[in-house]
């Protein structure tokens, strides 16, 4: 597995900025320096094991396919029309909007609200890697299950953690995991919702049923009765639409 010095830099950048955002209000009504600087620590080492899982996971699912991902930020490219009225990429570097957005809504909400909208991956041409495939490129499936699986290792992370959370020990380390996962799902474009969404519609209403369904239930009955009651619902709901608009 490589990581590119870039591909480093932006993950360190998402790890502090994460940490940034969930670490940002400690709960406190008055600073404690010394309170608030350990809040930030733990929030730290949280997200390095939820980012590091999340986009790991999704590096190994994504040789699987035999295909080269790089983690970057979540920007957009600037494009602009030139005289000819051809539209074409702009000069100047990519607009980082998540970061950017993630970064004001959480000053200005004083750490109150949560958008950590800050994770992205690119995929790299490589086609002798898929020698022997169907499809030199990748195919848009293949590219919603690498976005859907990093996803999905966060919830199997926070239903692992829910069996150890004693008296509350673990209770930062779930929120944390609940919101990173829950907002990547938002079907914007380059975020991994987005990605799943635009190639597979039934892969992600299967998804955020089964997610939602299962952090919902997990307040309330134990973690595995949780996942078998929302993986059914899921594949109900899923079968409904393939029913409903026949799509075979």
């Amino acid at each position: 597995m490589e990581f590119s010095k870039k591909e480093l830099n932006h993950v360190i950048l998402a790890v502090l900025l994460l940490t940034f955002i969930f670490g940002f209000n400690d709960g406190n009504e008055t600073f404690q320096a010394g309170e608030y600087f350990k809040n930030i620590l733990v929030v730290f080492l949280s997200v390095c094991v939820i980012f590091g899982t999340y986009f790991i996971t999704q590096k190994i699912v994504a040789k699987k396919y035999s295909i080269v991902i790089t983690f970057s930020l979540w920007c957009i490219q600037r494009f602009y029309i030139n005289r000819g009225k051809a539209i074409e990429k702009s000069k100047l570097k990519n607009l980082y909007i998540g970061p950017i957005i993630s970064f004001f809504v959480t000053f200005i909400s004083r750490g109150t609200f949560f958008l950590p909208l800050v994770a992205s991956f690119q995929e790299s041409e490589k086609r002798h890697y898929r020698a022997g495939r169907q499809y030199v490129h990748m195919e848009g499936f293949e590219e919603a299950k690498i976005a859907l699986s990093g996803i999905l290792a966060i919830v199997l992370l926070v239903m692992f953690t829910s069996l150890l959370n004693q008296n509350g020990m673990f209770d930062q380390f779930i929120k944390i995991c609940v919101y990173f996962a829950s907002f990547q799902l938002l079907p914007l474009p380059r975020l991994e919702g987005g990605r799943i969404f635009f190639n597979s519609i039934p892969l992600y209403i299967f998804a955020t049923i089964f997610i939602g369904v299962t952090f919902v239930l997990a307040i309330y009955l134990n973690v595995i009765y949780s996942i078998l009651i929302a993986l059914l619902l899921a594949m109900i709901i899923v079968f409904i639409y393939f029913y409903k608009y026949k799509k075979y």
